[in-house]
Order: structure tokens, then sequence, then C-alpha cells
């Protein structure tokens, strides 16, 4: 069973409505999944090579707002694809990989230290890729859905967004940290509660 507590629930109406306003225009579902990826490289450009926090989280919350429209608009004019459904979980991978590279490249934002911040932004990454990873291997294994723990892909962009636009250096420090810890929590919860359902489904 799917958590309950998503971001992507709150933009659900926002998301929806840009979907069918994309719908009336003849754009395909994978048009926007294209869209989402150069809008997160351009984030990652601007945040190596400028200070403007502000704009790389805008640019953040689109990508998170156009991840969800991919879907939705597949959905309302019934386009829904093996392969749209592969390019789009290939496409979002990605594009979380330019947004924690563009920072990754920019650490002297940070207030504790170069050091301290690679470690956080690596974790934040591998973290990231670990939860999408797990959630789809267990699921090509059992038809259960997978989507446990907090730090999901709509929370990690929501609340990157919402430290990048504060302009206060220590809430981006502190959002960092508070960040890498959260995914990494959400990362031993989802293998820890995967393993134990897959063992229950095994023994039954």
């Amino acid at each position: 069973m799917g958590s309950p507590f998503r971001v992507r629930r709150i933009f659900k109406p926002l998301v929806v409505g840009i979907a069918k306003i994309f719908s009336k225009g003849g754009i395909f579902p994978n048009h926007i999944t294209l869209l989402m990826l150069i809008t997160s490289i351009i984030a990652c450009i601007l945040i190596i090579f400028t200070d403007f926090f502000w704009v790389f989280g805008i640019l953040t919350f689109i990508v998170g707002i156009l991840d969800g429209v991919d879907g939705a608009l597949a959905r309302l004019t019934g386009k829904t694809t093996t392969f749209g459904a592969f390019f789009d979980s290939n496409m979002d991978r990605l594009s979380e990989i330019f947004l924690f590279l563009g920072l990754f490249l920019n650490s002297h934002y940070f207030l504790y230290g170069y050091m301290l911040h690679q470690i956080m932004i690596l974790s934040i990454l591998l973290g990231s890729l670990m939860i999408s990873y797990v959630r789809s291997r267990a699921e090509n294994i059992s038809d259960t859905d997978y989507d446990v723990g907090v730090f999901a892909r709509s929370e990690r962009l929501f609340l990157l967004f919402l430290i990048c636009i504060i302009p206060f250096q220590i809430v981006y420090s502190i959002g960092i940290i508070l960040l890498a810890f959260g995914v990494i929590t959400t990362m031993v919860y989802r293998i820890g509660y995967i393993s134990r359902d897959l063992l229950k489904i095994h023994k039954e």
C-alpha cells in the first residue's frame, strides 16, 4: 500500500489542470518528460555558474510539477504505454542526478564546510536512486505498491525547492542536512519494510 503522506496529493489539482491544457494542444506525455529533463539541466548549469538559488528552487519546483503532468496527460489522453512508463522512470532519475550534480559543484553556499556538503549531496543522490530502485525491483517481484516512507521524489524536490527559495544560507545548510537524513532514513525504512513483507509472502 502506498504512503498517504505525499506532496503530490496537494498539487494534484494543479497538475491535472496543466495536463488538461496540454491535452488540448496535441502535446504528447513524452514531450513533457523531455521538458522536465531539460528544465533540470538548465537548473544544473545555472547553479554551477551562479548563486541564484531562488531561481534554482523555482526550476526544481517546475521539475516536480512536470513530473506529475506527464503521467496525468498520459491518462487523460489514453496514451499510457510501456515505453512511456520506462522513459518517464529513467528521465526522473536522470533529472535528479542533474539537480544534485549542480548543487554538488556549488558548495561554497553551505555554511558547515565544503567536505560535509559534498558528503550530504552524495548521500541524498545515492539514497534517492536506491529508494527508487528498491521499489522498482520489489514491484517486479510482487504486485504490491511499495511507495512507502516519507522522502519519496515529490517530497525531496519540494523540500529542495523550499530551502533554495528562502534567501538565508543557514536555511539551505540545515535543510540539506535534514534532506540527507530524511533520504537515508527513508531508504533504510523502505528496504526493511519490503524485506519483511517479501519474507512474509515467501513463508505463506
